[in-house]
């Protein structure tokens, strides 16, 4: 089973921990800098459309950080029924937050934080150039 976040509205399921974008579990695709790596629960995603691009395109690699951490202005991998998606987080001055699409094609989308569940932070990501 590949593990992948979709990144438009097509999905394929929750990734397990140490699942590999090319379906191998334990070897590292690319070897990541050790200040990525420390003290992080670590999955990596391939992801599928392209909602985030330019920034993230189909077919690029996400390292996200499982661990539990405060929640911020920044790229996650969010969990939408039981479809990873990745979105751009935004903070609203209330206390809100807006689920962020790079890509002008698609709309933004308020979410209620409390409500919002997190696979985690997008901290690395590789594709072809």
């Amino acid at each position: 089973m590949s593990a992948r976040a979709a990144l438009g509205w097509g999905g394929y399921g929750l990734p397990r921990a140490g699942m590999l974008a090319d379906n191998r579990v334990g070897d590292p695709l690319v070897e990541l800098p050790a200040s990525v790596v420390e003290g992080r629960s670590l999955i990596a995603l391939e992801v599928a459309g392209d909602a985030m691009a330019p920034t993230i395109r189909e077919g690029d690699v996400v390292v996200v950080d499982c661990s539990t951490q405060p929640l911020r202005e920044a790229v996650y991998v969010l969990v939408i029924g039981d479809v990873p998606v990745v979105r751009r987080i935004g903070m609203k001055p209330a206390g809100g937050c807006v689920a962020i699409c790079d890509n002008p094609r698609y709309g933004s989308e308020d979410v209620d934080r409390a409500a919002l569940q997190v696979l985690g932070r997008v901290v690395w990501k590789g594709g072809k150039l």
